[in-house]
């Protein structure tokens, strides 16, 4: 029996190897099993699918990661009674979490001084981590550091000082040190577990009650080792001291010197795909080989031995050639050294290997100098099986570069051709759009290279649990006829499946504030809305009854006030905002006449429920009814079948409630282990599939608590400290696995790394995500002794990156997000990509002379829709035809945009569907920005609105901008117009029933006729009006609570009452409108205020009369006097808006009706010019319109002495609209104009900004838009904002 290695570079040479011994010495019996080390399902999946092809059949072959594979085969070598006597445990982190429960929850209640003094770092971690943990709302995930790191430097100093009580009987087991307890175990569980893996030296030290070993006259700090080894040694007792895998090297040793123990043993074992072994696994295996072949199978990527050996002294293998099973005759070190070297250390690449190597090659070289320490230990039989690449492309040229361990100095420069695609390098704005450009470039591909299959293409990336959903939104939603089939690994069973999120969501409703964002973000998981049968839009109406019945967060006041630890003492106002307010505010207003009910506090000797007596509904009318802060004002909204997606939603919250009252409070494991079922009837339908998911979560939930149902583990716990461990477990499972099933593979980087692929793609190669830091506790002993085969976060993924290269057989497709779609700015790459990028530019070269990595860049545009895209010749071609603006016009794409085809495109829209008629509010829009109406109407880019769909969980304490100011002012002033304009005759006095009344008035139709309106009532009245609405707003949760809402009512009620006493003393029709009709060709429709009895059409606004008000008054006003029967001097618009503090009257100019008509046909023309092709727009720097710069009417007099042709009212509408399409379309007018003109024209843009829209439509921004702005100022803006009042 021996220990045979292989080496190879190329992975599917090594398992044809492999399949060849199975076949030339099969097993003894067919029933008996060959067994592969494999490092994961992916690997094994391949390993299945290659071995069947070249066996024609594969049966009785079993795929074991190697902790599984030792264990089965230790197992094997012990007699039954053995095994029961002193069973293998492997001591998993799951092994050991709730035995370190026990042990750490005996210390913190251990009455001792001297093991407070022991494990006083345990203590002190234990209380920052209650200091420093979020808040209760927020479960920190349980793999999740909170970045507590104990100074242990300065212990003896923190002990001196008393920092931590050491001389305390005990520590109080609340709630907080329950949950840090569970997450230092959890921690410490991870760490013992790597201990045992990768120091079981220290491991069986510690076991014995002594200190670690040194490491080359080093050993660990005394401070951070000591109770590390005492707890261990407490921990390894608590578990009747069993045999691990760091202990089992002597009695292996033992038990393999028994000649029969042969026959229990496999005939030989592959281990194949595992490029890095842990030091003890390797040990073990090499033990092993003693009577059991043992195979591994090395993908080494150079010929040459590239360790750190020293020059001259080469290991005694027995190598041989495969191929010509011959012996070896290569020197197994480099060739490039010179004779005079001699000594090495593990870095010797940099000055004479490969570079590559020598930075990305760490796990492989480690991996390489613990194989040839068996040199002379073992019968250790080497074979080669290497190929050298041949170079054909860049890829090639580099694969072969590392085979021959060639240094840069030694390399020939590789001449790179234009046509050369094997490695790409492609920057993003997004994740979204890497992942359409990787779906185009593999569209090319593929028509590029008909052999290549899509089987044979991998895309892996570092976070494909952030890339799945854009994978599914672009390769899943492409049309039949370039659907590209694919499958995506490696997501966690919490990730894959919303139900998963559901649940966790219910589970931590003990510690929910019931926010209402929250509880909408429940109610749309497709589980929920399937068990209250609820439709998209039933969560449309939900979202929107929420936020206008003004629901924040919170059950009720009660719950309100202990979570913020303050008094309820039965204060009504506590309730507002809250579910239960706003549920029975939508109940009372569809259940009843929407009177109001009103609640007092219980007297003495009177029944009542919660502290307060329900009056009823006919008692409303009591005089001390006017004085009641405690009613509940009906939500009238909610009417007709509506009213069974209420009663659905308060079932829902009912649920929740319940849910919550049961969850609450401290309980034994065994009765947590009872919760899942009662939960998921609850929520979720029982289906055969939401069977199947009920009894896999409450298998691990029942595996979670095993543990400490074993120990009889009796302290209750919150379910806070629990569910973060179901959390972490739905993490790491990943149940579904969908490697190479005829698809384009999407995973992580682990499974398919060492797997050869024609075409392998990395996205989401940033700087921040690869390569991932690990982040150490500071009590992790093994950052302070580094040893060889140690694994490292940022190795790993370095040689990740190494073996990606090595296993791409013709295309390596490199991308990242290299541009900030927010501002533009510059994003770097991986520092891997940027190694291999300067590494290309120093081995390739050009004809051009360009960089070669300039070559291999392509750079995407931020928008799908880009024309460049669109090219059949461009390198990043897009074939999503869908993106065209216009299906008819196929070679049109649009951003940056074609002015004539916009043009063309217009008039072709207009053949088919004329335009007809124009309402006078689009008419406004389009004179207020002339470029974003196009943007939006013409091409449906809407505005970003950052509110829009938003639900606010917090309430109001201020308002807190001007749009929040202007909001309030509008909704005041109109409510006083209301209530002071529809009061019926007969109301009596002001001081009547406020609530019924209000109820009546506010809910009524704006169109109400003019015979309901009363005399004007003086400012007086109207501050009693605003009383009631004080009240009301209150009573709906629209002010803030208590005193906040006095102050906030004080303070900004006088603006509304202002205007609307204004209003009134003009005696202001409010709510009569009248509809118009202008008659053009072209009907422009729209409506108009009635008259007041003086013949004054009344416009107002709680805003300043800036220039857009300005605009639309302006307009309204050509609308008004362009439509009278007949010309009235009298008849004029007024306009009142806000100045400061005071309201200011604006007195429009007076046109005779043709004056009108003319000018409204001229504004008319230009809105169809505009709407044709877009008009560039400007703002100065605070952005406001252009021509309100005071250095605006000082250009324009300049460019009308420069451009009297142009800036003349002699141009007619036909002329002036052709002016534009000339100016716009191309450089060559604006370059006819003198010097002189266009450098004012480039030094005025400097003075102005555009909207987002802008650029969009105008790339290029210069001189001939500013002149275009210019123009329409003159001819169709200056009219309407220069006016005389």
């Amino acid at each position: 029996m021996s220990f045979h290695l292989y080496y190879s570079n190329h992975l599917d040479t090594l398992q044809y190897i492999a399949g060849y011994i199975t076949k030339v010495d099969p097993q003894d019996s067919p029933f008996d099993r060959e067994y592969f080390l494999v490092q994961n399902f992916g690997m094994a999946r391949w390993m299945q699918i290659k071995l069947a092809k070249q066996l024609g059949i594969l049966t009785q072959a079993e795929f074991l990661l190697p902790s599984k594979m030792l264990i089965n085969l230790l197992e094997r070598i012990f007699t039954k009674e053995e095994l029961e006597a002193h069973p293998i445990e492997r001591l998993s982190k799951d092994d050991l979490f709730w035995p370190l429960v026990k042990i750490l929850q005996e210390i913190v209640e251990d009455p001792a001084e001297e093991i407070h003094e022991q494990y006083q770092p345990i203590l002190q971690y234990l209380e920052k981590y209650q200091q420093q943990s979020p808040s209760n709302k927020i479960h920190p995930n349980i793999g999740t550091d909170i970045s507590i790191d104990i100074n242990f430097e300065n212990e003896r100093e923190t002990h001196e000082q008393n920092q931590f009580d050491t001389t305390s009987k005990s520590h109080p087991l609340n709630d907080g040190m329950k949950r840090a307890i569970l997450h230092l175990s959890a921690e410490l569980a991870a760490i013992f577990d790597k201990y045992i893996v990768y120091r079981s030296q220290w491991i069986n030290a510690w076991s014995q009650g002594e200190l670690a070993p040194p490491y080359f006259d080093e050993s660990l700090p005394p401070a951070l080792e000591k109770w590390q080894a005492s707890l261990f040694e407490r921990l390894y007792n608590s578990l009747g001291r069993p045999r691990h895998l760091g202990m089992m090297h002597p009695l292996i040793e033992q038990k393999l010197a028994d000649p029969s123990i042969k026959a229990h043993l496999p005939k030989r074992i592959f281990i194949i795909g595992l490029n890095s072994l842990p030091p003890l696994f390797l040990e073990l295996i090499a033990q092993f080989s003693k009577v059991i072949d043992i195979h591994l199978f090395f993908n080494n990527p150079s010929q040459y031995y590239w360790g750190d050996l020293i020059k001259g002294e080469a290991p005694q293998f027995n190598y041989y050639n495969f191929f010509t099973q011959l012996q070896s005759q290569i020197d197994p070190l480099s060739p490039h050294l010179p004779v005079s070297i001699d000594q090495l250390d593990e870095h010797w690449q940099n000055s004479y290997g490969h570079p590559l190597l020598a930075s990305l090659g760490k796990v492989g070289r480690d991996h390489l100098h613990l194989l040839q320490q068996y040199d002379g230990a073992l019968e250790l039989n080497v074979t080669e099986a290497f190929s050298e690449p041949e170079v054909k492309h860049l890829l090639s040229k580099i694969q072969n570069e590392i085979y021959h361990l060639r240094p840069l100095r030694e390399s020939e420069k590789f001449p790179l051709t234009p046509d050369d695609r094997s490695i790409q390098l492609h920057i993003n704005y997004s994740p979204m759009r890497e992942v359409e450009a990787l779906y185009n470039q593999i569209l090319r591909e593929l028509d590029h290279n008909p052999d290549l299959s899509l089987e044979e293409i991998v895309v892996m990336t570092p976070n494909i649990e952030e890339y799945a959903p854009f994978i599914d939104a672009v390769f899943g939603s492409a049309p039949k006829e370039r659907h590209l089939p694919y499958s995506i690994s490696d997501i966690s069973l919490k990730e894959s499946d919303t139900i998963f999120s559901a649940l966790l969501q219910i589970l931590t409703l003990p510690e929910s504030a019931f926010k209402a964002s929250d509880l909408l973000t429940l109610l749309q998981l497709p589980e929920i809305m399937e068990k209250f049968q609820f439709s998209e839009s039933d969560i449309a109406l939900i979202q929107f009854w929420i936020s206008d019945v003004n629901i924040k967060q919170a059950i009720d006041g009660l719950h309100l006030t202990e979570e913020l630890a303050l008094p309820y003492d039965n204060q009504f106002e506590w309730d507002i905002n809250t579910w239960r307010w706003g549920l029975q505010r939508m109940l009372l207003g569809y259940g009843s006449t929407r009177t109001a009910f009103l609640f007092e506090k219980v007297k003495e000797g009177e029944k009542g429920e919660g502290g307060r007596l329900e009056i009823s509904a006919s008692e409303l009318n009591d005089p001390h009814f006017q004085s009641a802060n405690q009613a509940l004002l009906p939500y009238p909204y909610v009417e007709g079948k509506n009213a069974e997606i209420l009663g659905r939603l308060c079932h829902l919250i009912d649920q929740l409630i319940e849910t919550r009252d049961a969850l609450i409070g401290e309980k034994g494991v065994a009765d947590w282990l009872l919760i899942l079922p009662e939960i998921w009837q609850r929520f979720f339908t029982l289906s055969t599939t939401n069977q199947d998911k009920l009894h896999f979560t409450q298998k691990i939930w029942h595996n979670i608590l095993s543990g400490a149902r074993a120990l009889d583990y009796s302290t209750p716990l919150p379910l806070n400290a629990l569910v973060p461990l179901l959390e972490q477990k739905l993490l790491e499972e990943k149940p579904e696995q969908n490697f190479i099933q005829g698809k384009i593979t999407f995973c992580s980087f682990i499974p398919m790394r060492t797997i050869p692929f024609k075409m392998v793609a990395m996205i989401g190669m940033n700087q921040a995500d690869f390569p991932k830091t690990a982040i150490h506790h500071s009590f992790d002993l093994m950052q302070y002794q580094r040893m060889r085969g140690d694994r490292q976060r940022s190795s790993d993924d370095r040689y990740l990156f190494l073996e990606a290269i090595l296993s791409a057989k013709e295309i390596l497709y490199l991308s990242y997000i290299g541009r900030s779609i927010q501002d533009n700015s510059e994003c770097f790459p991986s520092l891997l990509i940027d190694e291999l990028m300067r590494y290309i530019d120093q081995i390739a070269i050009t004809e051009n002379g360009i960089s070669p990595t300039k070559n291999i860049t392509f750079e995407h545009p931020m928008a799908p829709y880009n024309e460049q895209l669109f090219d059949p010749q461009s390198p990043i071609q897009s074939f999503q035809s869908e993106w065209s603006l216009s299906r008819d016009i196929k070679s049109f794409y649009h951003a940056p945009y074609s002015y004539p085809m916009l043009l063309e495109s217009y008039q072709k829209s207009q053949a088919l569907t004329p335009l007809t008629e124009i309402s006078l509010h689009t008419l406004i829009k389009f004179y207020q920005d002339p470029t974003q109406y196009f943007a939006e109407h013409r091409l449906t880019i809407p505005t970003y609105n950052s509110r829009a769909n938003n639900i606010e969980d917090d309430e109001i304490f201020a308002i807190q901008n001007h749009l929040e100011l202007y909001q309030f002012n509008r909704r005041v002033t109109n409510d006083l117009l209301r209530e002071a304009l529809y009061r019926p005759q007969n109301s009596g006095a002001l001081e009547t029933d406020f609530l019924s009344q209000m109820e009546q008035n506010l809910s009524t139709d704006d169109n109400r006729s003019s015979t309901s309106l009363t005399q004007s009532p003086s400012t007086q009245s109207l501050a009693a009006f605003a009383k009631q609405l004080f009240k009301r707003y209150r009573l709906e949760g629209s002010l803030p609570k208590f005193a906040y809402g006095d102050l906030l009512w004080e303070e900004k009620q006088t603006l509304p009452l202002l205007l609307a006493s204004k209003l009134l003393s003009v005696q202001y029709p409010y709510g009569q409108w009248r509809s118009e009709r202008y008659q053009r060709g072209i009907t422009l429709y729209g409506q108009l205020p009635e008259l007041t009895p003086d013949g004054l059409l009344i416009m107002w606004d709680v805003g300043e009369f800036n220039e857009r008000r300005r605009i639309a008054a302006a307009i309204t006003n050509l609308f008004f006097h362009a439509t009278k029967e007949s010309d009235r001097l009298h008849e004029n618009l007024l306009y009142f808006s806000r100045k400061g503090d005071l309201i200011e009257e604006h007195p429009l100019p007076y046109y005779p009706q043709a004056d009108a008509a003319k000018l409204l046909n001229h504004l008319i023309d230009g809105f169809l010019y505009g709407v044709s092709a877009p008009i560039p727009y400007y703002y100065t720097q605070d952005y406001k319109p252009a021509f309100s710069h005071p250095s605006f009417t000082e250009i324009l007099e300049a460019l009308q002495a420069d451009l009297p042709h142009l800036l003349t009212e002699e141009i007619e509408s036909n002329e002036l609209a052709q002016t534009f399409v000339t100016l716009l379309q191309d450089e060559h007018y604006i370059n006819s104009l003198s010097t002189a003109t266009r450098n004012l024209l480039n030094r005025v843009k400097s003075s102005f900004t555009i909207q987002s829209s802008f650029e969009r439509l105008f790339p290029d921004n210069g001189a001939k838009e500013m002149l275009a702005f210019f123009l329409f100022y003159y001819h169709y803006l200056r009219e309407l904002v220069t006016y005389e009042s």
